[in-house]
């Protein structure tokens, strides 16, 4: 019932203006007149006594409860950042200010800031209830209402939002093989879509800038960042370094978001980067045919050595053979001690049964005897070329080219293997114990084509597989290939290129035709056989020009007829083989290859013996010039011939010490080249690269034999090298 109706608008007013209108104690409420009213909470039940619902004096006989004021103990709205909470106070007290004891304040929550942690509260002696608001994860509002028995209720609006203030601790380790002492961490902060994300970061050619940086020393490590403003993403893209300063892990994090009033941890885990394999080597193989020739690689090569053995027993019997053929004569006939008719005895058969062949016997010794007057030293080296010539073409060393691409596959290489030159040792003429002259290098290209192509490509799986305590050490497993090289063309090669032109004169030549001639002539021949058998010289010289010239050409036919298609080549990799790759220097790029092994067969025989192919190289060198041509931290440096010949190679080179080149130096590890090298002068400088195109910043570019080979293999001896001079 409102009182305006009990009393009249008049009275109502009245009553206004007596009461304390700074207390609560009535609601002002708009009827459907529009006449604001006082809502006392008494039901409306006919006509009440006229005191109803006021304070009296407080008498207790009065029979009317008392009516209370409720107020919050702070100023709303509050605002409470994320995860936070606030003790809410309310008092309870009577119109005239008097607390209220002991009695219940009842709490509710709405809305999606948080959450209270009781439901009511009792007031104490000040009439002080409390209650606990605890802030929620998400911002929100939400509103608190108060209330007691005979008290107008009170809502207090709660602000919650996040703290602005963050910090961030960032959290780096590695699990990288390698030793990672020190790590540069980048930190980007920003809304979603405007920071960078790992993705981002680890596929750009270029980073951005960081909004923060950090340098780390020793891992694990942290670093703490304060000052950050809350609700931005972090991405934490950290890389590792060696010793060195190269870049060999890193790692990145993204997606978290910075939590206000508190610290936010990023953790970040470095991984290795992978190693690079792919490129080129060059590798120095050892091929080992001693196994029996197959045909006919066996009877011409048999033909030549005691050709070259015995070249006057040689001539001696195909002039005899020859009387045997036109004259009827049976200097060489014989019946084989296996039985069956008579016929004419080989050559070797000849030399096998001396006491059977006479005339043979004697006129090779004399003739023999002859040469050994006439060409003196020069005729007995020759007599030993047959054995010397066999263990050439049966031992000798291939320079290939290993060139490793990626196969799009991972674990897979693809594998180009090209042989580029034939490395053949042969002392003659050459100094005892001198192995540079020895050792010869001949291109497959050019003149020497012949050989080529000798080239295949196949696949590898590639597995790391450490050992020793090399981390970094991969193996690869080749796949089963083929490559050809043509035998006799390879006899060929070192015939005409190797040995005859190094016969002393006038024994050389180019050919085998030509060191015949110049070896055996027909007059000595014919003396000779007369000596023998008391007939006159010219009965044999009538035969011995065209015998002998049919032989030679004869021996030439036959190993020309070694290059034709058909002959029997040597082929390797049928069962595939392995090779091994290490980064011995750690900077996630392989550079020596110290075990090549896959096998070689003939191409004929049955069963094919498998004998194997063994080798050992490099990443192949740079071919610099000049330290201009080398990156900032690197030297060009000349180093040792893969092909372990009297030659050097030029590549750019980690730089060893802080001196450049053409400066006085006491050692090699003052030098950035490594070298500390006496030109001559009897000063030691360190060793500048230089040639005719890139000329010295300090000396002149000068040709000196001061690179010892000797370390690689003894006898090598010294080889040239430009170096800049003062």
């Amino acid at each position: 019932m409102k009182l305006h109706r009990l009393f009249g608008h008049g009275l109502l007013v009245s009553l206004l203006a007596a009461c304390n209108c700074d207390d609560p104690l009535l609601t002002v409420v708009d009827d459907d007149a529009g006449v604001p009213a006082l809502d006392l909470g008494v039901e409306d039940v006919g006509f009440p006594p006229v005191d109803a619902g006021f304070p009296d004096s407080g008498d207790s006989d009065s029979g009317v409860p008392e009516a209370r004021v409720l107020n919050f103990d702070g100023t709303s709205p509050i605002t409470l950042y994320l995860g936070a909470n606030r003790d809410l106070g309310f008092f309870l007290r009577t119109p005239a200010g008097a607390a209220v004891p002991n009695e219940v304040v009842r709490f509710v929550a709405a809305g999606s800031g948080g959450t209270l942690a009781a439901a009511m509260a009792t007031t104490d002696g000040t009439g002080r209830a409390v209650v606990r608001f605890n802030a929620g994860n998400t911002a929100g509002m939400s509103m608190v209402t108060a209330s007691a028995d005979r008290a107008p209720n009170v809502i207090v609006a709660i602000d919650v939002r996040e703290d602005p203030a963050s910090s961030l601790l960032l959290q780096v380790n590695s699990s990288a093989r390698l030793p990672v002492p020190t790590a540069n961490a980048r930190i980007y902060l920003g809304a979603p879509g405007v920071v960078p994300t790992c993705a981002q970061l680890l596929a750009a050619a270029n980073l951005p800038a960081a909004t923060l940086t950090a340098n780390l020393i020793g891992l694990p490590a942290s670093r703490t960042f304060t000052g950050l403003i809350s609700g931005q993403l972090v991405t934490a893209y950290v890389t590792g370094e060696n010793a060195r300063g190269e870049t060999i892990a890193r790692g990145c994090s993204d997606g978290t978001r910075l939590a206000g009033g508190g610290t936010t941890t990023v953790q970040v885990n470095l991984q290795q980067l992978p190693s690079v394999l792919v490129g080129d080597y060059d590798v120095l193989l050892q091929l080992d045919l001693a196994q029996t020739l197959p045909p006919p690689l066996d009877e011409t090569l048999v033909t030549l050595t005691d050709f070259l053995s015995d070249p006057a027993g040689w001539a001696i019997y195909q002039v005899l053979a020859a009387l045997d053929d036109s004259v009827g004569t049976n200097f060489v006939e014989w019946n084989p001690p296996g039985g069956g008719p008579a016929r004419p005895a080989s050559f070797a058969e000849v030399r096998a049964n001396a006491g059977l062949f006479n005339t043979w016997r004697i006129a090779s010794i004399a003739l023999d005897d002859f040469l050994v007057q006439q060409l003196g030293q020069d005729y007995i080296d020759f007599t030993n070329l047959g054995d010397d010539i066999a263990g050439a073409i049966r031992h000798f060393d291939v320079g290939a080219r290993i060139t490793l691409t990626s196969s799009g596959t991972p674990d897979r290489l693809v594998v180009h293997e090209a042989w580029q030159a034939i490395v053949l040792e042969w002392s003659q003429g050459c100094p005892a114990g001198d192995l540079g002259c020895a050792r010869r290098a001949y291109p497959i290209a050019g003149a020497n084509a012949i050989l080529a192509p000798v080239e295949a490509t196949y696949g590898a799986r590639v597995n790391h597989v450490p050992q020793g305590g090399e981390t970094e050490r991969f193996e690869l497993a080749l796949d089963a290939h083929t490559m050809d090289l043509q035998y006799g063309s390879l006899v060929l090669f070192l015939l005409n290129s190797v040995v005859f032109p190094s016969l002393p004169p006038p024994l050389n030549g180019n050919s085998l035709g030509q060191v015949i001639g110049n070896l055996v002539g027909c007059v000595d021949i014919a003396n000779s056989l007369s000596t023998a058998t008391g007939f006159p010289a010219n009965f044999f010289l009538t035969v011995c020009e065209s015998a002998v010239q049919v032989a030679a050409t004869a021996i030439e036919n036959e190993i020309l007829a070694l290059n034709n298609n058909g002959t029997p080549s040597v082929v390797t990799g049928l069962n595939g083989g392995t090779a091994v790759l290490i980064d011995a220097d750690h900077d996630l790029t392989t550079e020596l290859l110290p075990s090549y092994a896959t096998d070689a067969q003939w191409s004929t025989g049955n069963p094919p013996t498998a004998t194997p192919i063994l080798g050992d190289g490099r990443r192949t060198a740079s071919d610099c010039h000049s330290d201009t041509e080398c990156a900032a931290n690197r030297r060009c440096a000349p180093i040792a011939s893969y092909l372990e010949v009297r030659a050097v190679e030029y590549d750019c080179r980690r730089a060893v010490g802080p001196i450049a080149g053409a400066v006085g130096c006491a050692q090699d590890a003052d030098c950035g080249s490594g070298w500390c090298l006496d030109p001559g002068t009897g000063v030691r400088i360190c060793y500048s690269a230089c040639d005719a195109s890139h000329v010295c910043s300090l000396g002149t570019c000068t040709q000196v034999d001061a690179f010892d080979l000797d370390p690689v293999l003894s006898g090598l001896g010294l080889a040239e090298v430009s170096a800049c001079v003062p």
